[in-house]
């Protein structure tokens, strides 16, 4: 009986194994493809729910303009998974909520600028939008902001593989048609 128990918790514990790397494979995948403005590859492992509300060629657009706006370089580096929560299943589906980080910078071209105000407008506009201690320039036109974010990892037979929602509360609306409100209170959210 103890040889059967060892080998139910030992299973057990393997496939929680194996259902955290794959997890953290699924978003080392996606944070490199961000990383490297692959966007098309990267809304390959968005929820499709979210992506067919939409449609992917609109998420394109806006990754494009952000990427490719005159006189902005944008980067995202530095990826990081900060913390994975504890499975909580709904509906035969599986969701964690993750938090993560990265580093976002912004490289303007002030070079127009005769009078010398936009770098410090600029600053004060991001620091605004991301929170002053998460802003810093030491450049003008360069701007090194620290993104802290969460996202749903949802596991689902309707699907291949696990894919992600970034949780922000503006865009609650959108969320509530994919995330069960169940699962929502499950993560205080």
């Amino acid at each position: 009986m103890r040889s059967i128990c060892f080998l139910f918790l030992l299973t057990l514990t393997f496939g929680v194994c194996a259902q955290d790397n794959l997890l953290r494979e699924t978003l080392s995948k996606y944070y490199e493809l961000i990383g490297n403005k692959e966007v098309s590859e990267a809304l390959d492992y968005v929820h499709p729910d979210l992506i067919n509300m939409l449609g992917k060629e609109t998420f394109e657009a806006q990754y494009h303009q952000l990427f490719n706006s005159p006189g902005i370089e944008v980067t995202m580096e530095g990826f990081a998974t900060d913390s994975v929560s504890d499975v909580h299943e709904a509906d035969g589906k599986k969701y964690y909520l993750v938090d993560y980080s990265f580093t976002m910078t912004f490289v303007v071209d002030v070079s127009d600028d005769d009078s010398g105000l936009l770098p410090g407008v600029l600053l004060s506009s991001y620091q605004s939008k991301f929170g002053k201690e998460n802003v810093s320039s030491e450049t003008p036109g360069t701007y090194v902001i620290a993104i802290q974010r969460e996202m749903f990892a949802v596991e689902s037979p309707a699907f291949e593989g696990w894919k992600i929602l970034d949780f922000e509360e503006g865009m609650r609306m959108f969320l509530t048609g994919i995330i069960p409100e169940e699962v929502l209170k499950h993560f205080n959210r």
